[in-house]
């Protein structure tokens, strides 16, 4: 599921932003995201993925592509950043 939702952040960020957040996701340890919302982990993949590009992309930006809280973005991409 997350992969899909990273195919819509890819549609409006281009490409490269979906394949770092690809990525990052195959890295990361299941424990982490489970039981999450997968756009929520997908949308924060996103943003994290932005910022290692030095692409400055607006949390607001990704939440409105995927219709999630900037929020739970931000309390995500803090959480899969540890």
């Amino acid at each position: 599921m997350v992969k899909m939702h990273l195919g819509k952040v890819a549609e409006a960020l281009g490409a490269e932003v979906a394949a770092v957040a690809l990525e990052i996701f195959k890295r990361l340890d299941r424990r982490v995201y489970q039981g999450r919302s997968p756009r929520v982990v997908a949308a924060s993949l996103a943003y994290i993925a932005a910022e290692r590009l030095g692409l400055y992309v607006r949390e607001r930006i990704i939440a409105e592509i995927l219709d999630v809280s900037k929020l739970s973005i931000r309390d995500m991409a803090w959480r899969l950043r540890r």
